[in-house]
């Protein structure tokens, strides 16, 4: 299972499988359109963003989607100008937390010196983790942690919640 698939093309076929068994359906190039330009933050999280970056930290978003993608979603959500860098598996053909996408994340922060912390999904915390970043985890659904490894340094509920700077 080497072949890359681009973020599209994997959401489109999760999309076409979901709809398929209540016989719905939803032209492909809507699906993409509505997906990525109605996407709201949770409450709270420009707020806690600006924070974050009034004491210092750089931010960047470790995606899977393309960088259009990306950009298109950051900016529906009004939260595109807080960060100073939006990064894509897609520009090293390797889905997160392959190390050659890790490695590649970690060259383009050492470039850009400072001090970031990385918006990421559960699972590209072990992938960071294993390179010495130091992890938050903000569990919004309450679940437990699975197998795992590099467990995160820190579990949350909220990006309000405690300091997380």
């Amino acid at each position: 299972m080497q072949k890359y698939d681009d973020f599209p093309v994997l959401t489109i076929r999760a999309l076409d499988t979901t709809l398929e068994e209540p016989g719905l359906s939803l032209k492909k190039l809507e699906m993409a359109s509505v997906i990525y330009s109605a996407l709201s933050p949770y409450a709270g999280v420009r707020s806690a963003l600006l924070v974050l970056q009034v004491t210092g930290n750089k931010l960047a978003v470790l995606s899977n989607a393309l960088p259009n993608m990306l950009k298109t979603v950051m900016d529906a959500a009004g939260i595109a100008d807080i960060f100073n860098a939006l990064l894509s598996v897609d520009t090293v053909d390797a889905r997160s937390p392959h190390p050659r996408f890790t490695n590649s994340l970690l060259h383009s922060l050492i470039e850009r010196r400072g001090r970031y912390v990385l918006l990421i999904k559960r699972w590209n915390i072990s992938g960071v983790g294993a390179y010495g970043f130091k992890t938050i985890w903000v569990n919004r659904a309450d679940v437990t942690w699975d197998n795992r490894p590099n467990q995160p340094d820190t579990i949350v509920s909220t990006l309000t919640e405690g300091s997380i700077s």
